[in-house]
C-alpha cells in the first residue's frame, strides 16, 4: 500500500474534525439563522400541507439550538447541512401538496357551483308552488292545510340548510357543502312529490 495514499483519508478526517472544533458561536448562529430565515416564508403553508416533513425539520432545528446553547458550535455547523436537507424536503413537499390541494378544491368548487345552481332552480319552483297552494281555495285531493303547513316547515328548514351550505362553500369547505347539498336535494325532491311537482315513487 502506498504510504502517501494510506495517510490521505485520516488527514482529511482530522482536518474536518479540527474545522468543526474551531467553529465559533458566530459561525453556528449564522448557519441556523440562514435556514430559519428561509423557513419563515413557508412556515404557515408547510404546517398545513406538509406537517410531517415540517415536524422533522423543526425537531432537528430544536436539537441544534440546544447544541448552540450548550456551546457545541462544531456540532451545530455540521448538523446544519442535514437541517438544510430537511428544509429542502419541506419545501418540495409543501409545493407539491399545495398544488394538489388547490387542484382538488377547484374540482370540488365546480361540483358545488353546479349543485347550488340546481338547488336554486328547485327552490324557486317550490316557493311558487307553495304560494299557489297557500292561496288556493281548494287543495288537491289528500292534501289538507295541515299537510301544507308540515311541508312548508320542511321546506323552510331545507332553505336555511342551503344558506348554511353556501356559508361552508364560501369558507372553502366544499366537501361538507356538497354533503349538505345532497341532503337538501333529497329533501327538496321529496317535497316536490308531495306538492305534485314530481311523480310519486
Amino acid at each position: 500500500m502506498n504510504p502517501r495514499r494510506s495517510g490521505t483519508l485520516p488527514l482529511l478526517c482530522l482536518v474536518a474534525v479540527l474545522g468543526a472544533c474551531s467553529a465559533s458561536h458566530e459561525d453556528a448562529s449564522q448557519a441556523l439563522a440562514e435556514i430559519e430565515q428561509a423557513a419563515v416564508g413557508i412556515a404557515a403553508d408547510a404546517k398545513r400541507y406538509a406537517p410531517d416533513s415540517y415536524a422533522r425539520y423543526d425537531a432537528q432545528l430544536a436539537s441544534l439550538k440546544t447544541a448552540l446553547d450548550q456551546g457545541d458550535y462544531g456540532a451545530v455547523v455540521q448538523g446544519s447541512q442535514k437541517l438544510r436537507a430537511a428544509f429542502a424536503e419541506v419545501q418540495g413537499a409543501t409545493i407539491a401538496n399545495k398544488a394538489s390541494f388547490v387542484a382538488q378544491q377547484s374540482k370540488l368548487q365546480q361540483r358545488w357551483n353546479k349543485l347550488d345552481s340546481d338547488l336554486g332552480a328547485i327552490q324557486s319552483a317550490l316557493e311558487k308552488r307553495l304560494r299557489m297552494l297557500a292561496d288556493s281555495q281548494q287543495l288537491p285531493q289528500n292534501f289538507d292545510r295541515g299537510t301544507l303547513e308540515r311541508v312548508g316547515a320542511s321546506f323552510a328548514r331545507h332553505r336555511q340548510s342551503r344558506v348554511d351550505a353556501q356559508t361552508l362553500a364560501k369558507s372553502g369547505d366544499f366537501s361538507q357543502a356538497l354533503l349538505r347539498g345532497a341532503q337538501i336535494e333529497a329533501g327538496y325532491t321529496a317535497i316536490m312529490r308531495e306538492v305534485g311537482l314530481a311523480p310519486a315513487e
